[in-house]
């Protein structure tokens, strides 16, 4: 698969974070059958026809994207695609990242750009934090950038062109990242064993 069946797949899990035919009644994706009304063939057919319902299934459970109840119906554990281990997806989305940061830095950089408005390019670094704190320092970090994509979303899908209207118009993919890191960091030699 290419980067665009990527995005696809991005949009399959933007969609059942978002729209209400297949949340709950908290507001969270619900398990959908693999067929039917409102299932995860609805939901799929949209972005990936060119693949059965049951195929993609299998390979995102293959993939640690979704898991399976007892009742056979599927759920997201993430609403970003990203996989459990390498493989040439993944390797796909790298350059796709480094343009997007590159864009922002480039347009930052350029006068005229900034004259215009400069991009988001916003970020904090924290030294010396505990190993064993990185799992809260995830979590954390996931609950409000769940938050922020909900009300990106909330704000910009209304916004979109159809895409007949997309001829006629200058359009553009806009988009947020946002990801979590984790450094080794060894004290300089002259401070080791100090308290």
């Amino acid at each position: 698969m290419q980067f665009q069946s990527l995005l696809q797949i991005s949009d399959i899990l933007g969609a059942w974070y978002r729209e209400p035919a297949f949340l709950d009644e908290s507001g969270t994706p619900r398990p959908l059958s693999i067929t039917g009304a409102r299932s995860f063939e609805t939901l799929t057919s949209r972005f990936l026809p060119q693949f059965g319902a049951n195929e993609i299934a299998d390979v995102f459970v293959a993939e640690g994207l979704l898991t399976r109840n007892t009742a056979g119906e599927v759920f997201p554990v993430r609403r970003t695609a990203a996989f459990a281990k390498p493989n040439p997806m993944m390797l796909d989305r790298m350059p796709v990242l480094a343009h997007g940061l590159f864009g922002t830095l480039a347009h930052n950089a350029n006068a005229e750009s900034r004259a215009r408005g400069t991009f988001c390019d916003r970020g904090t670094t924290i030294d010396r934090f505990p190993v064993e704190l990185i799992p809260a320092f995830n979590d954390f970090v996931k609950a409000l950038a769940q938050a922020l994509s909900n009300n990106v979303d909330a704000w910009g899908i209304p916004q979109q062109v159809t895409l007949a209207d997309s001829a006629q118009r200058n359009v553009a993919r806009v988009g947020v990242e946002i990801y979590t890191y984790a450094e080794p960091q060894l004290a300089p030699p002259n401070t080791r064993n100090l308290p």
